[in-house]
């Protein structure tokens, strides 16, 4: 055996890590799916999360698409190939899996910081 080879299976590995990587992205799509629910909460004034669902569903909502089709992409479909593909070809599909997903966080990130509604920021005027 020579200095790099090792008994390791990387396919293996990547299959286990690909099925793990497919229930967190679908428990974590569940637990957002529910946050949908706050969408008409408007009572008075506005919830903060009434409001930010109204942005996320209004404005941003290609951005919101985009997010969620890249989640998809990234943590339900890729991993799948990864499962059922041939060793040679499933580490580099994890790879583009991964890259996907880190393009989603990203992603949600943005959608973060762009919906989040503060009722008053600190150190503001007072109303």
């Amino acid at each position: 055996m020579g200095y790099f080879e090792t008994d390791f299976d990387y396919a293996a590995a990547a299959a286990r890590f690909a099925s793990l990587t497919m229930v967190f992205v679908v428990i974590k799509l569940i637990v957002e799916a529910r946050l949908l629910r706050y969408r008409n909460d408007l009572s008075g004034k506005g919830s903060p999360l009434g409001l930010s669902m109204q942005l996320l569903l209004g404005q941003c909502r290609p951005q919101a698409i985009a997010r969620i089709a890249l989640g998809v992409l990234g943590g339900l479909v890729l991993p799948a190939v990864v499962i059922f593909a041939a060793p040679s070809v499933s580490i580099v599909v994890a790879v583009a899996a991964a890259l996907i997903l880190f393009a989603a966080e990203a992603l949600e990130r943005y959608l973060f910081f762009t919906v989040c509604v503060a009722r008053q920021m600190p150190g503001g005027p007072t109303s």
